[in-house]
């Protein structure tokens, strides 16, 4: 008899600790029905607007504190659920320094987890456009910390995602991620998504050895109800070099013909689209030049660590 009131009470207790747990759980935006994938689904599926125009800042950081500066207008168009295999493009053109004004960088990035995007950079000291390779994925973009993959749209089935509960402070989701492609560049990527907004805002890459390579930090901003980049801070700790992009001003919904993301347009050079910016001026200290360049300055590594 007392065994069963015992019973009945640890029950009841037990039954009363889910019911505030699963409360507080929901008000902080926990979703005990979501897996790894699925919350990945939902950072896909957050709300872009149609098309997008960005401005930004590119600090190229050396450990030793000596920075170089890039300028560039990043244009980007959603095609997902439109005919077609695509899921977006994306085109960046650089502004500064002088050795890289108008040179252009073109991804479409495919909706088929299994085919590799297109990528194309345009050198106009050559007049020329090259393709970059999937083997050339891994390589730095314009002696960034970030490689082409990271400037590509990724399908949520490129990797398999595996939902590690929370961060230590409560405030994210933690999502380790593998690449079903083996040759990725990365073994893994570490992500912190927020709950509510499905937001990344934290990204750790780890090499094909699974050593730590990179991490991102990335601050957002919301511009006519949609999240959009406001910093961007990749640091290779293998180098110590890191890369700063500082957006300065972001447009959504200017109606962009898919046709500006083609080679055509790459070589004509995209319009310069109006837009109420923030134009910085660069501190006295900032380098927009090089006294040293390479081929052809889309080639050129982030400067090794020389420990």
């Amino acid at each position: 008899m007392h065994a069963t009131r015992r019973h009945a009470r640890v029950f009841a207790s037990r039954a009363l600790l889910a019911a505030v747990v699963g409360f507080f759980g929901v008000a902080a935006g926990a979703d005990p029905a979501v897996d790894g994938r699925e919350l990945m689904v939902r950072v896909d599926e957050r709300p872009r607007g149609h098309d997008q125009l960005l401005l930004a800042t590119w600090k190229l950081v050396h450990e030793s504190g000596r920075e170089r500066v890039r300028r560039t207008r990043s244009y980007w168009i959603d095609l997902r659920g439109l005919e077609g295999s695509l899921r977006s493009k994306r085109l960046i053109v650089f502004d500064a320094p002088t050795q890289l004004e108008d040179t252009a960088f073109l991804v479409w990035s495919d909706g088929r987890f299994d085919t590799d995007d297109r990528r194309w950079v345009y050198l106009p000291a050559l007049r020329k456009t090259r393709r970059v390779g999937g083997r050339d994925r891994g390589k730095s973009f314009a002696g960034t910390d970030f490689y082409y993959e990271d400037l590509s749209d990724l399908h949520v089935d490129e990797e398999r995602h595996v939902l590690e509960g929370r961060s230590e402070d409560d405030a994210f989701w933690k999502v380790v991620s593998s690449p079903v492609d083996e040759a990725s560049p990365y073994s893994k990527r570490v992500r912190w998504v927020h709950p509510e907004h499905y937001t990344t805002h934290r990204v750790e890459f780890y090499d094909r050895r699974d050593v730590l390579l990179k991490t991102l930090e990335i601050r957002w901003q919301q511009d006519d109800g949609v999240w959009t980049w406001e910093r961007l801070e990749m640091r290779n700790h293998r180098s110590g070099h890191a890369t700063i992009v500082e957006v300065n001003a972001v447009r959504h919904g200017l109606g962009f013909e898919e046709t500006l993301f083609s080679q055509h347009e790459l070589r004509a050079g995209p319009p310069q689209h109006r837009i109420a910016a923030r134009e910085p001026s660069p501190p006295a200290d900032e380098t927009l030049d090089t006294p040293e360049v390479p081929a052809h300055p889309m080639d050129e590594s982030p400067e090794p660590d020389t420990r």
